[in-house]
């Protein structure tokens, strides 16, 4: 079986095969553009110089601000530590500051209906 074959399975929707095929090359080609501008992101970011130093910390809502909301990084990444008391006022420590602001601009410039919702959702929700 294809990785098409088990997404169509998986949707559990039912559709003809033209529409089969164009769904699917849409959401092949979305994610090539996505992970292909991900690739170029990751060549030309630049790395954090001191990520450890106190003056380069910063709080989860002070990144979520800087990045423009478009990945809210505070819910996710308090309830993966929620254990470790991370909370939306705790610093933290980015290594590719660069890299996730790009990235994050990336993801808030593909739009609520287009690019970003077929990457960012299951593969062939439908409505």
């Amino acid at each position: 079986m294809t990785l098409a074959t088990f997404m169509l399975r998986d949707a559990n929707v039912t559709l003809d095969e033209a529409t089969k095929a164009e769904r699917l090359n849409t959401f092949i080609d979305d994610a090539y553009y996505v992970e292909s501008m991900l690739a170029n992101i990751t060549l030309n970011s630049q790395p954090s110089y001191n990520p450890h130093a106190e003056e380069e910390r910063e709080t989860l809502r002070d990144f979520d601000t800087v990045t423009g909301n478009a990945i809210d990084f505070t819910t996710i990444l308090t309830s993966m530590f929620s254990e470790a008391g991370l909370r939306e006022n705790s610093k933290v420590v980015l290594y590719e500051k660069d890299y996730l602001i790009q990235m994050s601009t990336l993801v808030g410039n593909l739009g609520p209906n287009s690019t970003r919702s077929a990457y960012l959702s299951p593969p062939l929700k439908f409505q």
